[in-house]
């Protein structure tokens, strides 16, 4: 397989925790029920677009309720906050576990089914599958992986936080290790640490107007901004 040597132990520590997770990630996916309406609908302005404020503030708001399992899963096993994960998810995918993006284009369903469908209908295995957009040629079939398990919002949370880790662990910078989970290309990677930096700062906002009914689910969402003084660029990131 195509495993590039420097992440030979990256994929050694995934598999493992994979291996033994396994049969009950592939029976549970907690994101299931997710009802969107977006089928095969192809990223555009308007979408990308919403102003930010009420609208955009319920989407993530709704979104993290909906993977809030998921997300805490793979915190607990990388170690990476949760806030962080969900800012890099919304990032991604909008949250939704059913984003496929092939050659830059990216289509939303609502539905595993639906997405399972268009995957087998691929002739490539360039691809970014699910919640946090994992590349399957890089990733998924180094890790011994279908296509369609990467529809698991939890095999794919995992393997995403742990490439995550990989990064933030290797680079000084935290701003540019989180760039570097989405691209090489610094004019990308500047565009990436901006979307992840607003989503941040949404989620911080949430995680202070939660009502009690969510402080479980939104608690310490703003905990990686205060302890890492690094996160605290996002205003830069904005400008």
């Amino acid at each position: 397989m195509r495993v590039a040597k420097k992440y030979k132990g990256l994929l050694a520590q995934m598999g493992s925790i994979l291996e033994e997770d396994m049969d009950s990630l592939q029976v549970s996916n907690a994101a299931e029920d997710l009802r969107e309406g977006l089928v095969s609908i192809k990223v555009n302005a308007a979408y990308e677009g919403m102003a930010a404020g009420g609208p955009i503030k319920k989407t993530i708001r709704e979104r993290m309720v909906m993977i809030a399992a998921v997300l805490e899963y793979a915190s607990t096993q990388t170690g990476i906050s949760v806030d962080l994960l969900a800012a890099v998810a919304w990032a991604e995918s909008k949250m939704l576990p059913y984003a496929i993006n092939v050659r830059g284009k990216a289509y939303y369903f609502i539905s595993r089914e639906r997405a399972l469908e268009a995957l087998r209908g691929l002739e490539t295995d360039e691809v970014d599958i699910g919640l946090f957009q994992v590349n399957y040629r890089l990733w998924g079939e180094p890790l011994g992986l279908q296509k369609e398990d990467l529809l698991d919002s939890r095999v794919c949370a995992i393997i995403g936080a742990m490439i995550l880790r990989y990064n933030l662990q290797r680079h000084r910078d935290p701003w540019v290790a989180i760039g570097r989970y989405h691209s090489g290309n610094t004019r990308r990677i500047r565009a990436y640490q901006t979307k992840v930096s607003r989503g941040l700062m949404i989620i911080r906002m949430l995680s202070m107007t939660s009502d009690t009914s969510e402080g479980s689910t939104l608690h310490g969402v703003s905990r990686v901004i205060r302890e890492n003084p690094a996160f605290r660029r996002e205003a830069q990131l904005d400008s």
